[in-house]
């Protein structure tokens, strides 16, 4: 898909990023949660992803990956829970909502094997994902079974960490980076400008998708404030970037509004930044040309008006020369 999709001509008229107008563009989100601890049944694991779907719509989501972790569940084990919020995703008419399973626990990523192989809605579940706390060496069987099962994993790096848990979560066969807002610290600045190391030149060169979450990693403490965010540095160095919550707050709203206040990015970053995230999403390649081409194109092309200045100026020439 990457290239295919060119940024609609926004009208001048429209140049001026309205906050209301953003809360209606549809967006797309690679890193969101839904919290199941405490859940004793099915019925509560269900409920709590359809909460969280229904407020994903609300903020006008086209398409988003929800993690989820079946250890935070009680009484219920993961066939169960997977199950359940299987259901939970199909709930909202105008999003597409898919899974995300957190595999940190022994038996979760075999538990998602067996669910994409014999369930009736496969999927619901795109794949799997790994926090810091997961001893990716120790998931190295289950991560190879992942992987002859087709089935994608995201890695959260550098969000606490360093360099060196990029590296390994890339070495572990990552498809995406989940906070890896520290990808910076691998850079080198001398007279001729900022380069990258081997480790981050590796992640850019190969267009692994940096799932960051500017809002959260401020609070995490990989910068002190949201203006020392490298985001906008990586996109001018060529890494592939998307802009999630990671948490319920805020918004995938909010934060693409503070980066219009903080960064003062337009419809056309903001487009880019929705379509850089579809085209790394788990889900299939059709679906996702369907989701641009219905919904995420038609919005924004709403945007370029009628104005268009080759048209303007001939019918202006035209009308003079008839006065003539």
């Amino acid at each position: 898909m990457a290239g295919m999709y060119n940024a609609p001509n926004i009208s001048p008229n429209n140049k001026q990023v309205d906050p209301a107008q953003v809360a209606e563009l549809p967006k797309v989100v690679l890193n969101t949660s839904v919290n199941i601890a405490g859940a004793r049944g099915e019925g509560d694991v269900e409920a709590a992803v359809r909460e969280v779907v229904a407020a994903l719509a609300n903020d006008h989501v086209a398409y988003a990956e929800i993690r989820l972790n079946p250890a935070e569940a009680e009484a219920v084990d993961n066939a169960q829970v997977l199950a359940a919020a299987a259901r939970g995703v199909r709930a909202q008419e105008y999003i597409d909502a898919r899974l995300l399973i957190i595999a940190d626990t022994e038996g979760v990523g075999d538990a998602v094997v067996a669910y994409r192989r014999h369930a009736d809605d496969p999927r619901a579940v795109v794949g799997v994902a790994l926090t810091e706390a997961a001893d990716l060496k120790a998931h190295a069987e289950v991560l190879g079974r992942l992987r002859a099962a087709y089935i994608p994993v995201t890695i959260d790096a550098g969000a606490r960490g360093d360099v060196e848990a990029i590296a390994t979560a890339v070495a572990a066969g990552a498809q995406r980076l989940g906070l890896a807002g520290r990808v910076f610290e691998d850079f080198s600045v001398d007279t001729s400008g900022i380069t990258a190391g081997e480790t981050s030149a590796w992640v850019r060169d190969r267009g692994i998708c940096l799932e960051l979450a500017p809002t959260k990693e401020v609070a995490l403490g990989v910068v002190e404030e949201f203006a020392d965010h490298p985001l906008t540095l990586l996109q001018q160095m060529g890494f592939t970037v998307t802009v999630n919550p990671a948490d319920a707050e805020p918004t995938v709203t909010d934060e693409l509004m503070r980066l219009v206040e903080t960064f003062d990015y337009g419809y056309d970053e903001l487009f880019d930044l929705t379509r850089t995230a579809l085209e790394h999403a788990f889900v299939d390649t059709p679906r996702r040309h369907e989701i641009m081409a219905q919904t995420i194109l038609p919005a924004y092309e709403e945007l370029t008006g009628a104005y268009n200045e080759d048209a303007a100026f001939a019918e202006a020439h035209h009308d003079h020369e008839e006065q003539e």
